[in-house]
């Protein structure tokens, strides 16, 4: 039993290590500095779509039928990954081809460094409630660590931009 037990052990290891879904990110809601840098990131740049409370456009009927969502507890951001709200805002809504599209979300890539976004990632999930960045871990297995100090006790450094 113990010969067929090392090989297993190895296999999830390296999947584990391997896996795109384990990959380092700086996303840590206990970084109070992160925080706060990531309210500044938030309130100068998302704040005017996104509303200054995460609650979604203050005038809603400026953007037509694809209005900003809201990124508070009652919007749906935990449905998504760090990583996937992290290329949201890199690289902005753009269509099957890669082009843009007009009136929606626009690239930060060359406004904001990594380190900025991610702040603000951290920002906005600092005001969700416990049971939500659980769920939103749970649904993004391997970003666990660096997620809230209260649910996690490792933390991972920052490798910068993700891949």
């Amino acid at each position: 039993m113990h010969r067929n037990f090392v090989p297993v052990l190895l296999v999830l290891t390296f999947g584990l290590i391997a896996s795109p879904s384990f990959a380092n990110h700086p996303v840590n809601i206990s970084d109070q500095a992160q925080v706060k840098l990531g309210k500044k990131i938030y309130q100068e740049n998302c704040a005017t779509c996104h509303g200054v409370n995460l609650q979604g456009p203050e005038n809603p009927e400026d953007f037509g039928k694809r209005k900003p969502p809201r990124l508070d507890a009652k919007g749906h951001g935990s449905h998504h990954s760090d990583q996937v709200h992290f290329k949201q805002i890199e690289l902005g809504s753009r269509d099957k081809s890669g082009k843009l599209i007009d009136g929606r979300m626009p690239s930060f890539h060359d406004v904001l460094k990594d380190n900025e976004i991610w702040a603000a990632i951290s920002y906005i999930k600092s005001h969700w409630p416990k049971n939500m960045r659980m769920k939103q871990i749970q649904m993004s297995p391997g970003h666990r660590h660096g997620q809230d100090r209260k649910d996690s006790s490792h933390h991972m450094k920052s490798k910068g931009h993700m891949h």
